[in-house]
């Protein structure tokens, strides 16, 4: 997915989103423990970028010493852009085919090459359907596979009964 820079000037509801981060007061304080300057935090920008952003998301984006990212428009990669200017885009890693070849190499493995996986595109606006493609797992590298999409993986069959762990657990008393 090639991502284009935006044009303000094309486009005046883009300018209205990224207008209102600037409408939100910035903070000059340090990470309040939610967060640190190690490990990892992952948020979320909501479903509108800009709109549903949480103080606290925007914070972590801001002083964030490495921001790595992955949206599916560029309102919200913009966004992230305002707030932190030396933010990554994940975006190149996911063309279609990509890293898909070896992970469905991987699956097969565990899975025979004919075992149906689902790839779920969440829809992007709160009144729109989610797109859901049934692929063999054979066929994966070439499926439709985009920054929104969740890959399921079924199991096969019926999971086995342990006898072992089921056996205590019936001998159990109930606590009132």
């Amino acid at each position: 997915m090639q991502v284009e820079p935006l044009d303000l000037e094309l486009d005046p509801s883009q300018d209205a989103v990224l207008a209102g981060l600037s409408s939100i007061p910035a903070f000059d304080q340090e990470p309040c423990g939610v967060w640190s300057a190690e490990g990892l935090t992952v948020v979320g920008m909501g479903m509108r970028a800009g709109l549903h952003m949480t103080v606290e998301t925007r914070l972590v984006i801001e002083q964030a010493a490495r921001m790595l990212y992955l949206v599916a428009d560029p309102i919200s990669e913009a966004c992230i852009l305002k707030l932190n200017p030396a933010a990554q885009s994940l975006g190149h890693m996911y063309q279609t085919g990509k890293r898909l070849e070896v992970l469905a190499g991987y699956l097969m493995k565990f899975y025979k090459p004919e075992h149906e996986v689902f790839l779920y595109h969440a829809p992007e606006l709160p009144a729109s359907r989610p797109l859901i493609e049934r692929v063999a797992l054979r066929d994966l590298p070439r499926a439709e596979f985009i920054s929104i999409s969740t890959l399921y993986i079924p199991p096969r069959g019926q999971p086995q009964t342990n006898e072992e762990n089921i056996l205590p657990l019936e001998r159990m008393e109930v606590r009132k």
